[in-house]
């Protein structure tokens, strides 16, 4: 059977993945906190090896899906404890004996006082520690991390940096597990805006050309398969003849 019906085939797979993905920032485009995802292509075959085992026919795939942590701009909330980063740095969470990390601080003072996120992981400082919050009208939280109550200092939280991004992956809810292995560092001049969220960094109108592309594309793939069929067909038939 002929390599370019394989060639065609990978290439339709490839941009199938690649419309699932795009599909799924679109649907995350109104979703605070959320990262865009992307998608890098490669060739199984190249130079030598690709007039040997290929024929002279690459063939496609998704090589590997990485987040985009592109920062995005911020929405005014009013709410106390919710929290943005302007700039580097995640905020660290603890739960289910596990550190995970995120950029999306829709915190709450849960039922210990401590802050937390909606699943009821907890933020923790510089040590690991849950950090307490007061249970105040007063309660502000200045561009360091620094948490004041009644008019004196109650506080603070720290953000955290790796030195990977790429060994983050996506929990879901704007959460980050590490991958084993990776080390984070403090964040030296954090700078966190109280009252505001960070918004996604999904651009519709780039995802939507994205798709059209994709689109198009797929079904290009679509009618070089077809036509490989119907050459088989043929041949079929005029072997058949004689």
């Amino acid at each position: 059977m002929s390599s370019g019906l394989y060639a065609a085939l990978s290439a339709a797979n490839a941009k199938m993945q690649s419309l699932d993905v795009t599909a799924n920032n679109l649907s995350n485009a109104n979703a605070y906190g959320y990262k865009r995802d992307r998608f890098d292509f490669e060739a199984l075959f190249r130079d030598a090896t690709q007039n040997v085992a290929g024929r002279g026919v690459n063939f496609v795939r998704v090589y590997k899906n990485h987040t985009d942590f592109t920062q995005a701009g911020f929405a005014v909330t009013g709410n106390p404890l919710d929290l943005a980063i302007d700039g580097e740095g995640f905020f660290k969470l603890q739960g289910n004996g596990r550190y995970f990390y995120t950029r999306l601080g829709n915190f709450r003072r849960d039922d210990e006082g401590n802050l937390a996120n909606p699943s009821g992981w907890k933020v923790v400082d510089e040590k690991n520690r849950p950090i307490a919050i007061p249970d105040s009208k007063t309660l502000s939280i200045d561009e360091s991390g620094k948490i004041f109550s009644n008019g004196g200092e109650a506080g603070s939280i720290p953000l955290f940096a790796v030195n990977n991004l790429a060994d983050l992956r996506k929990e879901g809810r704007g959460v980050f597990a590490p991958e084993p292995g990776l080390e984070d560092r403090l964040v030296e001049k954090p700078r966190i805006l109280q009252k505001r969220l960070e918004e996604s960094n999904v651009q519709p109108l780039e995802e939507m050309a994205r798709m059209i592309d994709g689109l198009r594309a797929f079904e290009a793939y679509q009618k070089v398969l077809k036509t490989y069929g119907n050459l088989a067909s043929r041949a079929t038939d005029l072997g058949a003849v004689g």
